[in-house]
This record gives C-alpha cells, sequence and structure tokens, in this order.
C-alpha cells in the first residue's frame, strides 16, 4: 500500500519519457497485454498503472506533435498572468497560456488581443542543451508568438482579471519592501523566493560557484514557517481544529497563487495537505507516501514536469533526505548535531 503513489510516479514519467522514444505500435500492445495480464492473474487494481502509463504516453505523443507544427499566423485574446522585461504570458486555461515575446510588459491583470506569428521552439545544439520543447510543454506554453499587433481590451471587471491584478500589486509591493530593508543583492534573492519576482541570476555567482544553486529551485522552507505561524496565532485565538486547519490551508493557497504557484512551495503545501487528511480521518501518513502523492498530483495535471529542473531538484532532494540520509554508515541520523548536518547535505547531493 505504501508504493501506491510511488508506482504511480513512475509510470506516468514514464509514459511521458518513452513518448519520444518509442513507437506507439510497439508500445501500446505491450502496455495492453501488461493491463490484461494484472486483471487476468494478478492485482485488479494494479492494471490501473500500466493503464495510465499509456493514457500518458498518447498525451504526451500529442504535445511534442503540436509543438513541432509549422510556423502559422494566429490570433489570441487572454489576460496577463505573467509580465516580464521581454515577454508576457496570456491565460488561456488554468493549465494553457501562450507566450508572447514582445516589450510592451503590460500590467499583470489586462486582457490583451494579439496577433502574430507562431515560433517553433528551440531544439537542442548539443546533447544535454536546452530543449525548447520540454521547456514549453513543462510549463504549460501551448504557443510563442512574434507579435505583429497588440492591443489592450477594455476592461470587464472579471475574477480572473482581478485576481491576476492582485497578483502584480502583491509582488510589486513585495520588491518594494525587499529593497527598502535589504542590500541589493539580498532583497532580488528574498523578493524571488518570498514573492515569486524574478532573481537576478548574475548577481547569484556565488550559490554557483559552491554548487548550491538548487536551494532555490526546493525553496519550501519558508512554506512550512508561514504554516506554522497561521496555526499557532489560530490556536492561540482558539478557533476550532478543522476550521483552523481549512483557514490554513485556504489562506496558503492564495498565498501560492500570488507567487505563481512555484514548485517547492506546492510540494510542501500538497504533502501537508495529504498529512492533515490523514491525520482527520485517524490514519497517519508516512512522509513517503505524501511525498508520492504531491509528485502524482504534479505528474496528473502535466506529466512534462519531469522535464523541469525545479521538480526534480525538489522532489528527489526530499527523498534523499528521507530514505538516504538514514542509511548513510558515518553520516546517518545516529551521529552527532554536525555530522547529521553534513549527512544531510551529502544525501541530498547523491540523490
Amino acid at each position: 500500500m505504501k508504493q501506491l503513489w510511488f508506482i504511480l510516479c513512475l509510470t506516468l514519467a514514464g509514459g511521458c519519457f518513452f513518448a519520444e522514444r518509442a513507437p506507439l505500435f510497439f508500445v501500446a500492445p505491450v502496455l495492453i497485454l501488461a493491463a490484461f495480464c494484472f486483471l487476468l492473474w494478478g492485482k485488479k487494481a494494479n492494471a490501473l498503472y500500466p493503464v495510465a502509463a499509456l493514457a500518458v504516453f498518447v498525451f504526451a505523443s500529442t504535445g511534442l506533435q503540436s509543438v513541432e507544427a509549422p510556423p502559422v499566423r494566429a490570433t489570441v485574446r487572454g489576460v496577463v498572468m505573467v509580465s516580464k522585461e521581454n515577454y508576457y504570458d496570456l491565460r488561456l486555461s488554468p493549465f494553457k497560456k501562450v507566450r508572447v515575446f514582445s516589450e510592451a510588459n503590460p500590467a499583470m491583470g489586462e486582457r490583451m488581443a494579439v496577433r502574430g506569428l507562431t515560433m517553433k521552439p528551440e531544439a537542442p545544439r548539443n546533447p544535454g542543451g536546452f530543449d525548447g520543447r520540454h521547456y514549453a510543454l513543462s510549463h504549460g506554453i501551448k504557443a510563442t508568438l512574434r507579435p505583429t499587433k497588440e492591443e489592450m481590451l477594455p476592461e470587464r471587471g472579471g475574477a480572473i482579471e482581478k485576481l491576476y491584478a492582485c497578483r502584480g500589486r502583491f509582488r510589486k509591493k513585495g520588491a518594494a519592501i525587499c529593497e527598502s530593508y535589504f542590500p541589493p543583492k539580498e532583497a532580488k534573492l528574498l523578493s524571488a523566493m518570498l514573492f515569486g519576482n524574478d532573481a537576478d541570476w548574475e548577481g547569484l555567482e556565488d550559490f554557483r560557484t559552491l554548487n548550491v544553486i538548487h536551494i532555490l529551485s526546493i525553496s519550501g522552507l519558508h512554506i512550512g514557517l508561514i504554516l506554522a505561524l497561521l496555526s499557532g496565532a489560530l490556536k492561540k485565538l482558539t478557533v476550532p481544529y478543522d476550521v483552523r486547519k481549512i483557514s490554513v490551508h485556504g489562506l496558503l493557497l492564495a498565498y501560492l497563487f500570488l507567487t505563481g504557484f512555484p514548485v517547492g512551495g506546492m510540494r510542501v503545501w500538497l504533502s501537508l495537505l495529504f498529512t492533515d487528511v490523514g491525520k482527520r480521518l485517524w490514519r497517519p501518513v508516512d512522509p513517503n507516501y505524501a511525498l508520492g502523492f504531491s509528485a502524482a498530483i504534479f505528474l496528473l495535471v502535466n506529466p512534462f514536469y519531469i522535464y523541469r529542473l525545479g521538480f526534480l531538484f525538489s522532489f528527489f532532494s526530499v527523498y534523499g533526505i528521507l530514505n538516504i540520509y538514514p542509511k548513510l554508515p558515518i553520516l546517518g541520523s545516529e551521529r552527532g548535531k554536525a555530522v547529521q548536518a553534513l549527512g544531510v547535505s551529502v544525501a541530498v547531493s547523491l540523490a
């Protein structure tokens, strides 16, 4: 039972991984045969795994073909959900967006109509190089446009526009607060981690030199601190347990929306949500089980998350702490505090 979510993660990731490495006419019969074997001779519930792998394989193959389509002229309308110096994203649906390469820099929450030519994602120039297809699919980018005409549409005052406008104000206010109280480099780092703003990567060479740049990708510690502070404050106010938990998770979800749903933060929130539900049902949850559940939710939403370094760093780092660190012969959990700290770092690096 404890391996259910872990096996589901492997099947979902495997279906996506092999979508561009094996033909459908070979994979489909193998997975269908495996499903029938489970139905006839094994545990019937296990037939779900090959069926899920096949569904993800077809979904991923379709996605890869769509990004390889030749450039066409297109017109899109949507709400600005992210606005940077050189591009902005238009929201098409909860999980799909169009990226517009432009210096217009519209405010978040504005409604835009854009006409232009779609761009084919950049292919890796060398083995292991940047793959534009994987980047676009893992970030939910349906198409990228080089605009020939951009038009700001009249405001309709809808809920979506107000939510993204609130996100924009939250980020600007957060950046201003950080710049007021911290030196420039630290201000940009804290602004990126706490408010979802862009990090000045050129100013973070120390992190690269020390090989700890992954800390920025697995940033989730502050989510736990926020949860602890909110829970402690509501407990002091003698709020009932169920109301307290629902309020804390609701407020945290709102914070994650404002910061752009970072992978590390969502991992922490999903794991704690799963754990709290287990406690409420008087069924203690194993940390590995909660971690597997969190990863499975990510992959069910978008299996191309396996190509996002933030996703890999975040989940494998925690997996290393939970499963590699306790088994280290010299640096394991049975040693002193200083050795334990070193052991955690080694376990994360190994994972």
